[in-house]
């Protein structure tokens, strides 16, 4: 029974290494996160098309569009006769372990009615975490989905969605607006990424003076009103946590080793060599 049990052992001793090194590599991520979330608009894209029926408009030299604000709460507006808005409110309070989810903050889509050439097809939100430790610069593309209004107020309710990254859109009556919390959590390197979103049932309107997104914030300058119905989504299920590679070699070489040394006490016992 002394080679079963030595063989046994190393296999044990192995494994226990193996996990170890595997739990060492996954602690050395690991870390709590103080600051706050800066949030600005930029690089809005100008040609796209407007559907129902589908159009394609390159608004290189007539898009209507301005950025304001920045950090806790940024404005971008686009639109002529009548305009269209997304305000994003940056949360200012991060207190979070790694890979746990929170709140980057609130978006709000106002669909306002505009001419069809001063429109804008998309835009980048860009998030940056200002605290310790440092982490990396998180860049959203928006998508803007516009309908040329010909039809009843669902076919002609306009939308905007995250992409790939968060897979949801919500869409909101021509007039009306709706609001989302975006939610992610800070991984890897580290960096953010972002995970879903969630519609809210009311939305909350500028209503002061230009410029719009004015800092500091300024609450009176905002108006919250209730969200009629069709400002709803549809969120994919957030994607399982994938390994390391470095963690996936050594767990594979664990269990070759451990193989090794079960198929190596089998052949010693079919050979009648094992003794008490």
């Amino acid at each position: 029974m002394k080679k079963l049990s030595r063989s046994f052992n190393v296999a044990t001793t192995f494994g226990v290494a193996v996990f170890c090194l595997a739990f060492a590599g996954k602690s050395a991520q690991a870390g709590f996160f103080i600051g706050s979330i800066s949030a600005h608009f930029e690089n809005p894209t100008l040609t796209g098309a407007v559907s129902n029926p589908t159009t394609y408009f390159n608004n290189t030299n007539t898009a209507s569009y301005n950025a304001s604000g920045g950090g806790a709460t940024s404005t971008f507006r686009w639109g002529s006769s009548g305009y269209s808005s997304l305000n994003f409110f940056a949360n200012q309070d991060v207190q979070v372990n790694h890979d746990e989810p929170f709140s980057f903050g609130t978006i709000t889509y106002y669909n306002g009615t505009s001419d069809l050439s001063s429109l804008v097809f998309g835009v980048n939100l860009v998030l940056e975490f200002i605290g310790s430790p440092t982490v990396s610069t998180l860049t959203i593309p928006i998508s803007i989905g516009t309908t040329s209004n010909i039809g009843d107020a669902n076919s002609s309710a306009d939308y905007i969605s995250f992409g790939s990254s968060v897979p949801l859109s919500f869409f909101v009556y021509e007039n009306l607006g709706a609001t989302a919390i975006l939610t992610g959590s800070i991984v890897g390197n580290p960096h953010m990424i972002p995970s879903y979103i969630n519609v809210l049932e009311s939305f909350t309107l500028y209503t002061g003076t230009d410029p719009q997104g004015s800092e500091p914030y300024d609450p009176n300058q905002y108006t919250t009103y209730d969200s009629p119905g069709f400002a709803g989504g549809f969120s994919a299920p957030t994607p399982a946590a994938v390994p390391e590679p470095s963690s996936l070699i050594l767990v594979g070489v664990g269990t070759l080793g451990l193989f090794r040394q079960l198929r190596r006490r089998r052949q010693t016992e079919i050979c009648g060599t094992t003794h008490e």
